[in-house]
């Protein structure tokens, strides 16, 4: 148990130190750190996630509709990807 103490305590101290320097770096370039790091990283993140949600939008669109439209017309014909993929309506038979 010993042992690993020490090795947490040894790596602890070699983060701290690469933390000074870093910060020490940062300031020698004009870079000030956040006031809060975690308001900005989850802010990054969600900044991040809604541009990647909004991109997809179309796509999801295209895919709720063709699930909802083989769901309710009564024929189960099967899930066709080719003509979800190219965007038409499909027989459930051809070619992707």
């Amino acid at each position: 148990m010993d042992k690993i103490n020490s090795f947490i305590d040894q790596k602890t101290a070699w983060i701290d130190q690469l933390d000074r320097t870093n910060i020490a770096k940062n300031a020698a370039h004009h870079i000030v750190p956040p006031a809060d790091p975690v308001v900005s990283l989850s802010g990054l993140i969600s900044g991040v996630i809604g541009q990647k949600l909004q991109a997809a939008g179309p796509l999801l669109t295209i895919v709720t509709n063709k699930l909802s439209g083989a769901s309710s017309s009564g024929a189960h014909k099967g899930f066709n990807f080719g003509a979800l993929v190219s965007g038409g309506a499909g027989t459930g038979h051809g070619a992707i």
